[in-house]
């Protein structure tokens, strides 16, 4: 005797589909290959002009907990994230030059000095775009100061920097255009009472002029 199967639910099927896409955008992440030379990575990146990523981030703030998806685009100082997810409203723009800054978020616009202002201003939590540009790519952030705690791996990857109040976690390095780019980064900051986590895929380097 044959029993009919039931059919998946809309829901089902649309979990199998996300589960697939998953699945292969996992399965085309290429690792950093052991025999890699490294030597001269950070300057190398320091150097990139245009970059851009795309990826998720959990965060845990005072009073909040969530997750939003994330496109971040870089070209020099100039820079466009987009922000995807329950920020109160939903969707947010934050676009900056040495110029200033607008975040635009449904019809309402803010201008500011800096993005952390801004964030802090409209979310009430500190995002710190201007270390997270060489945080998110494995790097030192300059005008952050010290560091204070900073250890590498065998190939010399960051595994873990403190800086400030912040500390920082790599791991699942991929590997990008002959470059070592991080996957997953931890930033924890248990005086401001925040904490994120960056799951990053789709990794684009250099422009027209780099």
């Amino acid at each position: 005797m044959i029993t009919a199967l039931a059919r998946p639910t809309v829901n089902a099927r649309w979990g199998w589909l996300l589960l697939l896409l998953l699945l292969q955008a996992c399965s085309s992440l290429t690792p950093v290959p052991s025999e890699a030379d490294l030597e001269g990575r950070d300057d190398a990146l320091l150097a990139l002009e245009q970059w851009q990523f795309e990826g998720k981030m959990g965060f845990r703030v005072p009073g909040e907990s969530g997750s939003v998806y994330l496109d971040w685009r870089q070209q020099q100082d100039d820079y466009q994230i987009r922000l995807q997810g329950p920020l109160g409203q939903g969707a947010a723009e934050i676009t900056g030059s040495p110029a200033g800054v607008l975040l635009v978020q449904g019809d309402q616009r803010w201008a500011g000095a800096s993005a952390e202002a801004l964030v802090q201003q409209q979310f009430g939590w500190r995002l710190p775009v201007s270390d997270l540009r060489y945080w998110l790519r494995g790097l030192p952030a300059p005008a952050r100061g010290e560091v204070v705690e900073l250890i590498r791996d065998e190939q010399g990857l960051l595994v873990s920097q403190a800086q400030g109040d912040w500390v920082l976690h790599y791991s699942q390095y991929q590997w990008v255009d002959g470059q070592a780019m991080p996957g997953r980064v931890k930033a924890e900051a248990d005086t401001l009472g925040v904490r994120l986590t960056l799951v990053i895929k789709g990794w684009q380097l250099g422009g027209a002029n780099d």
